[in-house]
C-alpha cells in the first residue's frame, strides 16, 4: 500500500474537483451553444430564402401584381422580422441605418437592378445580421458611382 503525503492528496483532490466541474459545465453549456448556433443559422437561411423569393417574384412575369411598392414592403418585412438595424454598402464600405436606407430606396430610380440586390452578412464577433447592398445614399453622390448607375 502506497501512502501519499497530505500535499499530494490535496493536489489530487483539487485536480479531481476541476475535472468534475469542467465536465459538468461542458455538458450543460455545449448543448446550449449548439442550439443557439443552429437557431441563428436557420434565421439566416430563412432570411436569405425570403430575399431571393421576393427578388424573383419582383422580376418575374408570372407575378404582375408585384410592383415596386410590393417589393419595398417585402424588404421592410424581412428587415423587421430579422431585426436588422444596419445596412452595409459594398461600394463605399460604409454602414447606414435600415430606416434611412429604406427611405432613400423608395425614392431611387426603379430601373436600376443593382440597387435591388440585397444579401445577408453576419458579423465575425458575436451574431449581428446586416443586409449588404451595392449602392447606398452615402455613395450615390460620388462621381464614379453616378457614372456606374446611369
Amino acid at each position: 500500500m502506497i501512502f501519499l503525503t497530505p500535499e499530494t492528496d490535496i493536489i489530487i483532490a483539487i485536480c479531481n474537483g476541476i475535472s468534475a466541474t469542467t465536465l459538468v459545465t461542458v455538458s450543460f453549456i455545449l448543448p446550449f451553444l449548439i442550439k443557439k448556433y443552429n437557431d441563428k443559422k436557420q434565421k439566416i437561411d430563412s432570411g436569405e430564402r425570403s430575399l431571393a423569393d421576393a427578388f424573383d417574384k419582383y422580376f418575374s412575369d408570372q407575378y404582375p401584381k408585384n410592383d415596386f411598392e410590393w417589393y419595398v414592403a417585402e424588404i421592410k418585412a424581412i428587415i423587421k422580422r430579422n431585426e436588422i438595424k444596419t445596412i452595409n454598402c459594398t461600394n463605399c464600405k460604409k454602414k447606414c441605418t435600415s430606416s434611412k436606407y429604406m427611405e432613400w430606396f423608395e425614392t431611387v430610380d426603379k430601373t436600376i437592378p443593382e440597387v435591388n440586390n440585397f444579401s445577408f452578412k453576419v458579423g465575425k464577433i458575436g451574431f449581428k445580421i446586416e443586409l449588404s447592398v451595392l449602392f447606398c445614399y452615402k455613395c450615390i453622390t460620388k462621381k464614379v458611382t453616378k457614372k456606374a448607375i446611369s
